[in-house]
């Protein structure tokens, strides 16, 4: 378990967070929405996207983890749907 939690603080420590937002509202999600599923303002979704805040803390960084891993499920199921 500890290994576990290792890894994963050690994935949301050197994350990309302006890339992974980008991706995010790449996908359809506006930054409201974003701050939203990760219980942050808008603005602190901004200040990650701009680079004014380059790591967010460990929970945030994980619900932030957590709604890309959503996202990119829905719309491999999207994709799978239209081919």
């Amino acid at each position: 378990m500890a290994l576990a939690i290792k890894r994963k603080s050690d994935r949301i420590a050197s994350m990309d967070w302006k890339q992974l937002i980008k991706d995010l509202v790449g996908r359809g999600l506006t930054q409201n929405e974003i701050g939203r599923a990760a219980d942050v303002s808008q603005p602190y979704i901004s200040d990650l996207l701009n680079g004014r805040r380059r790591q967010p803390s460990w929970e945030i960084g994980d619900k932030l983890l957590r709604l890309s891993r959503r996202t990119t499920k829905r719309l491999a199921h999207r994709q799978r749907q239209v081919a």
